[in-house]
């Protein structure tokens, strides 16, 4: 059920969180250094297991899918160990605010200013995600936060809930992932698609062929979207005036 301000709201922005919002190859690269320096885990057997859960485990990080993953290394954690390494992540997960890019908090600070809704929709273990924003500090911006932990087609269902639940508004989506954006595109070709190109992420050489815009921060992007917004809407009001012989008022 809508709430007041998703009724009113003209805008809905959804986007990625992992190397879009939070630097999650920096999160990664520390919580490796702390564990291996804590619990004396060779790095490159940690990197493997790491690996692991994205490739053959294919699921989202947390502490059970890496201890799992560290048997599989033949590296098993006992008790103690694991015990341990629930603590560096606590501990890491308790104020992630310095992995929240610089541009991020200006970007939804001016979108809630604006009335637009931003509407996370990510991949991952749903507990550790929720961590992870918790400590960002940008829980008070995101009024609709929808993690998943099954990958592949299920992000396409979740953008499609997500229009259907704002049925009156207009839609941006940005995403780090070309192949994530191209099928957004492809299922609501009226949606203006970004991709996220952040220098040294995971998905930053991507390929998209129907984004349209490529960026590499939030740097001016409300502005942007909102350009991108007007044009897309003067385009629909001038077919709708040569379809039935009038213009309708601006959403």
């Amino acid at each position: 059920m809508l709430t007041a301000s998703h009724e009113h709201a003209q805008t809905v922005v959804l986007t990625d969180f992992d190397h879009t919002l939070f630097d999650a190859v920096g999160f990664k690269d520390l919580l490796q250094v702390t564990s291996c320096a804590v619990l004396g885990l060779d790095p490159r057997v940690y990197e493997s297991a790491y690996a692991r859960i994205r490739g053959e485990m294919f699921r989202g990080f947390s502490a059970g899918a890496f201890f799992e993953a560290m048997a599989l290394e033949g590296a098993e954690l006992d008790e103690v160990q694991q015990q341990m390494y629930r603590g560096v992540l606590e501990d890491l997960t308790r104020d992630t605010s310095r992995f929240v890019y610089a541009d991020v908090v200006q970007f939804v600070r001016t979108m809630r200013t604006w009335d637009a809704i931003p509407v996370i929709v990510s991949f991952g273990d749903i507990e550790f995600q929720h961590l992870k924003l918790h400590g960002s500090g940008l829980e008070a911006f995101l009024p609709d936060v929808r993690f998943f932990e099954q990958d592949g087609d299920i992000k396409d269902e979740m953008i499609a809930k997500a229009v259907a639940d704002y049925p009156e508004a207009r839609f941006a989506y940005i995403d780090d992932r070309g192949d994530l954006i191209d099928r957004a595109k492809r299922a609501f070709p009226d949606m203006i698609a970004m991709k996220i190109a952040r220098p040294g992420t995971t998905y930053e050489h991507t390929e998209t062929r129907l984004a349209d815009n490529i960026i590499t921060s939030f740097q001016n992007l409300p502005y942007l979207l909102a350009s991108c917004l007007s044009c897309a809407q003067g385009d629909h009001d001038d077919h709708s005036h040569e379809d039935h012989g009038h213009t309708h008022d601006a959403l």
